[in-house]
């Protein structure tokens, strides 16, 4: 509704937290396990490498036919395996291309041996995994308090390899009858949490994109002529094949990654609400909330100086460092009474917000160890970046509703908002709106039926404003250098 001013524009979600109760302390703890599965399937793709390499050769073939080649056969024969289609490394039969493609069907000859079995991607890329969480409650309370505490636990492994998320949570809500006139309440929570993300990124690094789009010729590992499998001399077990030649993905191995390269993010996140609740008389009051929350996390990628993307630099580290600080403050007046079949209730309020967030960033190259992800560890430094971005909200706003025999009902909001994202004459405006309503299952007339339990008509008029979509500083020029 309009009350919300420009942050309103997309609706509004009111959370209620949990608390305590009156009577007996009680003490609670549950423990949930479960497995994690893709719950949908793999993209249907060619899985015969036979199948592949005939569709590859008919491809060629057509090619030929459209540049009207002399021979057809003996283009797509000379190009499958070469430097302008299929990498000749990448032959896994014994055989050459007029040997192992039957130009009369365009498919594979029977009988032609292979090499090797190149190995499945998603059996390589993907992994049984779990997840486990628990929590342990306590909550009371008495005739003028009551508490409520928690502490958890989660950890949720992922289903690509490689890849999990912790989390340690804890929470406090006190509530508190001071005097008849004064009630409290706090409540108070932290959360710190760490994701290793590996084989999840956007580009090449994906080990769905991988996955979903490798032909089934090429293999997971390296292999050397003869098909076996070459040792990996700096990590040891199978060296991983990182696609020189690969027309596809080339210069690139998101399986290896995720075992070779580092993607993790730590976030600690604090939040507090303080309020306080003064009764003048039992139909006027005074509400006080402050509210803060400080989240920080830090990112760190780390790729290995021996294979992969930063292969040619000795290894890069590259950090980012996020710290946001939030905080409202509101002071809402109430004013509610009934007056017979008359029912009213006014507010009048004042809130505050504040939003900043410091963000930092810092790359280098050439490791001196390749899995320390310290900036020091690195000997080439590249220039760091930083910023700063705040927004600053101030409003005064009121409602007033009204209704008749709970049958008839008038609500109007004013809001005036201000905010730090404008300059001049368009950093404050005003937002208001009216409604009114009608309950007709109240009616008389309709006591008699039973096809609506409640049905209401409503007309209602307002506006409202939108800053979130036009950046931090769209009134200023701004400089990066």
């Amino acid at each position: 509704t309009a009350i919300y001013g420009s942050r309103g524009a997309n609706g509004v979600i009111l959370l209620t937290t949990k608390s305590g109760r009156k009577g007996t302390s009680l003490i609670e703890a549950d423990i949930r396990t479960g497995v994690n599965v893709s719950g949908l399937p793999r993209y249907s793709t060619i899985k015969s490498p036979e199948d592949y390499i005939g569709l590859s050769w008919e491809a060629l073939y057509n090619k030929g036919l459209a540049n009207n080649a002399a021979d057809p056969v003996a283009f797509a024969n000379n190009t499958l395996f070469s430097e302008s289609g299929i990498h000749p490394k990448y032959n896994m039969w014994n055989a050459s291309a007029s040997e192992l493609i039957d130009p009369a069907t365009g498919q594979v000859r029977p009988g032609v041996a292979r090499k090797y079995d190149p190995e499945s991607w998603e059996d390589h890329g993907f992994q049984s995994s779990s997840r486990t969480e628990a929590n342990l409650v306590f909550r009371g309370g008495s005739e003028n308090s009551r508490y409520y505490s928690s502490i958890g636990y989660l950890h949720d492994v992922g289903y690509i390899i490689n890849s999990d998320f912790k989390r340690y949570s804890a929470t406090l809500n006190l509530e508190s009858i001071v005097k008849p006139w004064l009630t409290t309440n706090a409540k108070m929570s932290y959360s710190g949490s760490e994701t290793n993300d590996n084989g999840q990124s956007d580009d090449s690094g994906s080990i769905f994109w991988f996955v979903d789009n490798m032909p089934p010729i090429f293999p997971v590992f390296l292999r050397d002529a003869a098909g076996d499998i070459v040792p990996d001399p700096i990590f040891g077990g199978d060296q991983y094949d990182y696609g020189v030649g690969r027309a596809f993905g080339a210069l690139t191995n998101s399986i290896a990654d995720a075992h070779f390269d580092k993607h993790n993010t730590k976030a600690h996140q604090l939040a507090g609400n303080y309020g306080a609740t003064i009764r003048f008389t039992n139909h006027l009051s005074l509400e006080n909330t402050f509210g803060a929350q400080l989240y920080a996390d830090k990112y760190n990628l780390l790729n290995n100086p021996f294979y992969g993307s930063s292969a040619t630099q000795g290894g890069s580290i590259y950090k980012v460092d996020q710290l946001l600080l939030s905080y409202n403050f509101l002071n809402l007046l109430r004013y509610k009474n009934s007056f017979g079949v008359h029912n009213l209730e006014a507010l009048a309020a004042h809130e505050s917000n504040s939003w900043e967030r410091k963000y930092q960033t810092a790359f280098k190259s050439k490791a001196v160890h390749p899995d320390i992800d310290d900036l020091n560890n690195f000997v080439i430094s590249s220039p760091s970046t930083s910023y700063t971005d705040q927004v600053r909200l101030e409003s005064y706003f009121g409602q007033l509703n009204y209704d008749f025999q709970n049958r008839y009902y008038l609500s109007a909001s004013l809001r005036r908002d201000g905010s730090s994202r404008f300059i001049g004459d368009n950093k404050w405006d005003t937002f208001g709106s009216v409604g009114l309503s009608w309950v007709l299952t109240n009616e008389s007339f309709m006591a008699g039926q039973n096809i609506f339990e409640y049905l209401k008509y409503k007309i209602s008029y307002g506006f409202m404003g939108e800053q979130d979509g036009i950046g931090f500083y769209p009134g200023y020029i701004t400089y990066n250098v």
